[in-house]
């Protein structure tokens, strides 16, 4: 007997299965019963297996002094990409602008949603274990700095530790 391109199941493994997924025998009724096989069918999420994990930086951030105080821009989720935000962080390169809030743009909203906020500072970071949980990214939407007050030309470094997955 040749077994090669499958791998058996224990009786206790599929006793297991059974109880996890309250499985049972049942009066066979085509309208009310659905058919299973009594196989395991091993699955991948192809997604998972596509994400990866990153630290980047993400450029600098940028504002003149004729601009004055506003909100800045800071990244872009790419088209066709989700990205699961663990912690950003945002850091004076050059010029005396300070940062007050951070927000979040969604493409399709009119509003801001405010991540977080705090006193005039020149760099702001933000973490999971801050908010609780990721910020989840869909394709185009945006990250802002609010600069809260600006005297000469500003320009920040911008770090990102991200997952990021294809969104289709």
């Amino acid at each position: 007997m040749v077994y090669a391109p499958y791998k058996w199941a224990t009786r206790e493994y599929l006793g297991r299965l059974t109880n996890r997924f309250l499985l049972m025998n049942v009066a066979q009724d085509p309208v009310i019963n659905i058919p299973l096989a009594n196989t395991i069918q091993p699955t991948t999420n192809v997604d998972e297996v596509l994400k990866s994990l990153s630290i980047d930086s993400v450029g600098t951030a940028a504002r003149t002094a004729v601009q004055g105080a506003g909100k800045m821009l800071i990244h872009t989720c790419p088209l066709y990409k989700r990205q699961y935000i663990r912690a950003l962080g945002i850091e004076t390169a050059s010029g005396d602008g300070t940062l007050n809030s951070m927000v979040i743009k969604c493409r399709s909203a009119a509003t801001y949603i405010t991540l977080a906020s705090q006193t005039a500072s020149v760099s702001m970071w933000i973490s999971m274990a801050l908010l609780g949980r990721d910020i989840i990214l869909e394709p185009d939407d945006a990250l802002y700095c609010h600069v809260s007050a600006i005297t000469g030309d500003s320009t920040w470094n911008v770090m990102l530790y991200m997952q990021e997955e294809y969104a289709f």
